[in-house]
């Protein structure tokens, strides 16, 4: 019924969702917990030791409860693996410049977006948080990075497939020079 790259696809697509839930979750209660503690000067200190080690335990569970067995079920090359990995990012990188040059440039409108944003890729559904569409982008961006780093040594671990990272680097890229220039030409636009 689904051939491998659609099984690999939704899998990792559901992964890069519960990666950034999960690891919000966390970085909310490390804050928490630090604000607690009131440490003053250390508080931040103590954080990012914090937030490291459980991004460590989030990569850790992962690998072992959810992409284990998954990878050794799905027979497929690492080009489809790629493929399946970078699509939630190059379309929410899509979606995200499609629904700002909609809004005609201007950021607060593009929220109206968000709820189909969220559904493609939730990382990228923060708009509210960031000063422009443009450093959402690539905040969102850097994240997904993180995930494909964390999906490209479980692909290493567990199936022993080579990713072709010059390849991936390249597609991303060129979405990502693209997507800026529009949100450029749009941010222009809207203040002209």
């Amino acid at each position: 019924m689904f051939t491998p790259f659609t099984t690999i696809a939704f899998w990792y697509w559901l992964y890069n969702q519960l990666f950034f839930l999960v690891g919000s979750l966390a970085f909310l209660l490390v804050l928490f917990i630090t604000g607690l503690m009131q440490l003053g000067a250390l508080d931040t200190v103590f954080s990012f030791i914090l937030d490291i080690a459980l991004l460590r335990m989030l990569y850790r569970w992962f690998g072992r409860f959810y992409w284990r067995s998954r990878l050794d079920e799905v027979h497929t090359t690492g080009v489809k693996m790629a493929q399946a990995a970078l699509f939630p990012v190059l379309a929410g990188c899509i979606v995200l410049t499609l629904c700002f040059a909609l809004a005609g440039g201007h950021h607060k409108e593009t929220m109206v977006g968000m709820p189909f944003l969220a559904v493609i890729n939730l990382s990228f559904a923060y708009l509210p948080l960031a000063n422009s569409v443009w450093t959402m982008l690539v905040i969102a961006v850097a994240f997904n990075l993180m995930t494909l780093g964390c999906f490209w040594s479980y692909c290493e671990k567990y199936s022993s497939l080579q990713l072709p990272w010059k390849q991936m680097g390249y597609y991303l890229f060129i979405c990502f020079l693209i997507c800026t220039m529009i949100i450029y030409y749009f941010t222009v636009k809207a203040l002209g």
